[in-house]
């Protein structure tokens, strides 16, 4: 008997000390996230030149750039979110002229082939509200349907060219999420852009040709993979890579991956 009176506390004691465990693991709801990283992506520029005889253009750019933003995400509720990105990259450009073409003063020969390097940069903005849906069979997957407005600015040049081009469009999306596990989730997020009102301006010499960017259409495809940080998932680092295109009826398709780390709270 004396065995079991020394026994008993020594039980206690230890279901005490699991149950302050447990108890300090359990993870308060968090709504708010911040997250920054970078974003590095390749663009394969293929413009449109058909309305310009004679002329074919193509190229490639290699952007790396710094993404930032904010998500309020809280089931059965209104989402709010916002995200900027700039960035800075290396473009090869070739410019292949197969006739004679006067678009300013000056000749060219009949044909004419040119590989040009340029150090473009991008800067991002886009503003999003939805609502926030929890699925009633399957608890860990919530889906968020959406809109939203944004812009991007684009020079192609950094120094000593006034060129560049800059569209505002609305946007209407679904981010989908499930968690396989407390510290783990996977995500299908899907966008759909539409460009109300942009421009394009080219400046060639002294001269400068302009161009209007409407009633076009994009998309972006995202596949987020997101890994919490301790028992609290105050931290999370997030890899996500994506298909963008500005222009669904274009040949250009831009291939990224984003690397963010983010602070719940």
């Amino acid at each position: 008997m004396k065995h079991y009176t020394y026994l008993l506390p020594t039980v206690l004691l230890t279901f005490s000390f699991a149950h302050a465990e447990e108890t300090a693991c359990i993870c308060e709801p968090k709504y708010h996230r911040v997250y920054v990283g970078p974003d590095l992506f390749w663009d394969h520029l293929a413009p449109d030149t058909s309305e310009i005889e004679g002329i074919e253009i193509s190229g490639n750019a290699f952007y790396g750039s710094i993404r930032g933003g904010y998500d309020y995400l809280r089931t059965k509720a209104f989402y709010f979110g916002i995200e900027g990105q700039f960035g800075i990259g290396i473009s090869y450009i070739t410019v292949c002229i197969t006739d004679y073409t006067p678009l300013w003063e000056g000749n060219f020969p009949c044909k004419y082939h040119e590989k040009i390097r340029r150090t473009p940069w991008i800067g991002h903005l886009e503003q999003r509200l939805g609502y926030t849906f929890q699925s009633p069979i399957f608890c860990s997957t919530t889906l968020v349907p959406f809109v939203g407005i944004g812009g991007y600015y684009l020079r192609p040049h950094c120094k000593n060219s006034s060129s560049f081009s800059h569209w505002f469009y609305g946007a209407i999306g679904l981010r989908g999420d499930h968690a396989f596990s407390e510290n783990f989730d996977v995500g299908l997020h899907l966008k759909t852009m539409y460009v109300f009102a942009g421009e394009n301006r080219f400046a060639i010499q002294s001269e400068s040709v302009k161009s209007s960017i409407r009633n076009v259409w994009g998309y972006e495809v995202g596949i987020p993979f997101t890994w919490y940080i301790g028992c609290d998932q105050q931290w999370d680092i997030q890899l996500h890579p994506y298909l963008l295109k500005f222009d669904a009826n274009n040949t250009s398709n831009i291939l990224g991956i984003r690397l963010q780390f983010g602070c719940n709270f």
